[in-house]
């Protein structure tokens, strides 16, 4: 099962590592939506507000750290935004109390999610076209292994501990940071020169075709938008999952939800191999429809959930 990771670019099981690390130094943001509620007292829609807000901010990073990663390099970029990010997270030990924390955790987000284009493009760089799918795979997994650590350990310091969840979250951050800085080279590609008048021209005739493309397939659309209520649906883990833990078991609340960050990565962990070698016979849309029923199932699960036995069968739907 493994030996397809033998053999690859050096620079991927350093990335693997550092990833790992940084997921499992991911302390705060899974938890923000149980501070904002335990610790701030705010109300549900404003949390609502704040889980949107970081949502977006998220996104954005995510588009800013693509572009910037070609213009800049990859590794720049992976390291300029951690470590911002880092700073505002650890600046968050002073800050609790006030108003101004929650706008600084989300500019948080916005750093955070700048490192994973960013990170891809520098995979894709190292890696030849053979082994590059293998080398993401690595990644994902490491992501995950890192992922199933990070929020048990903090939804067991969430009550008595909250401070120290800052700390980690800065100091493992710029652990993993230094990882990248001494260990990984720059990657930048070259792009060939052309002339510029034909370029531009032929770029522009090729997005409109583009643009046209997708106009006119009107399946596409109707994908994109079933995906987007899946995305909307999946974003519910993070605002009315923990919301609803908190209300059933209370003081228990952050360290069961943060047990179930951990099986919903285990869950992956175990059953990516065994699902994708069933599900590879049927047609991607037939796969994709079948992902979002389990989906919704799993959050209808979820209101019947009043023991932590029902919510992991509901973790484990949802993560299949």
């Amino acid at each position: 099962m493994f030996r397809a990771y033998y053999n690859l670019p050096r620079e991927v099981y350093i990335l693997s590592a550092a990833v790992a690390v940084f997921r499992a130094g991911s302390f705060v943001m899974p938890f923000l939506t149980l501070y904002l509620s335990k610790k701030m007292g705010m109300s549900n829609e404003m949390i609502g507000v704040y889980v949107m807000l970081s949502l977006v901010a998220a996104a954005c990073g995510g588009i800013c750290g693509g572009f910037l990663a070609d213009k800049i390099g990859r590794k720049k970029v992976i390291v300029y935004s951690q470590l911002i990010a880092a700073a505002l997270v650890f600046t968050c030990l002073f800050l609790q109390g006030t108003m101004i924390l929650p706008a600084v955790l989300i500019a948080a987000a916005f750093f955070h999610m700048g490192m994973n284009p960013a990170m891809n493009a520098l995979v894709a760089d190292v890696t030849k076209p053979e082994v590059r799918t293998v080398s993401f795979s690595l990644i994902y997994l490491a992501i995950n292994v890192g992922a199933a650590i990070g929020p048990l350990v903090a939804g067991f310091l969430f009550n008595h501990y909250i401070n120290l969840l800052f700390i980690l979250d800065a100091v493992i951050t710029v652990i993993a940071t230094c990882v990248v800085i001494f260990f990984v080279k720059e990657t930048i590609p070259q792009k060939p020169k052309k002339e510029k008048t034909e370029t531009s021209t032929t770029s522009q005739n090729s997005k409109w075709k583009e643009l046209a493309f997708l106009f006119s397939f009107r399946l596409l659309i109707m994908f994109g938008i079933v995906l987007g209520f899946a995305n909307v649906t999946y974003a519910q883990h993070y605002y009315s999952v923990p919301l609803f833990i908190n209300q059933i078991f209370g003081e228990e609340g952050p360290a069961i939800f943060g047990s179930i960050i951990t099986i919903n990565c285990v869950v992956v962990l175990v059953c990516t191999v065994f699902v994708t070698s069933i599900i590879k016979r049927f047609k991607p849309l037939i796969n994709t429809l079948i992902g979002v029923v389990l989906q919704g199932f799993g959050m209808v699960l979820l209101f019947t959930a009043h023991s932590y036995l029902f919510l992991a069968v509901y973790t484990v739907v949802f993560t299949l």
